[in-house]
């Protein structure tokens, strides 16, 4: 018969503590992998701040240089 607080049985938990001991690494590595894209993002950020205002300036110059283009022509077309 078991008594009260009686110890019945031992369980092995080697392999529970060992998966626990993997999942605990494998939680650190993907904390290392997510600061890394971080920094690397905010670096890029920092090479390139504007990146889509950049790829205006061709646009915004072709813009100017029709502007001009109006103006001349209307110039002409006045007698000026």
């Amino acid at each position: 018969m078991v008594k009260g607080g009686q110890l019945v049985a031992v369980l092995d938990d080697d392999e529970y503590r060992q998966k626990v001991s993997q999942a605990a690494a494998e939680m650190e590595v993907a904390r290392a992998n997510l600061q890394e894209r971080k920094s690397t993002r905010e670096n890029e950020y920092t090479l390139t701040p504007f990146p889509s205002t950049l790829l205006l300036v061709p646009v915004v110059y072709a813009l100017l240089e029709r502007k001009k283009l109006k103006i001349e022509t209307s110039g002409k077309s006045s007698g000026a």
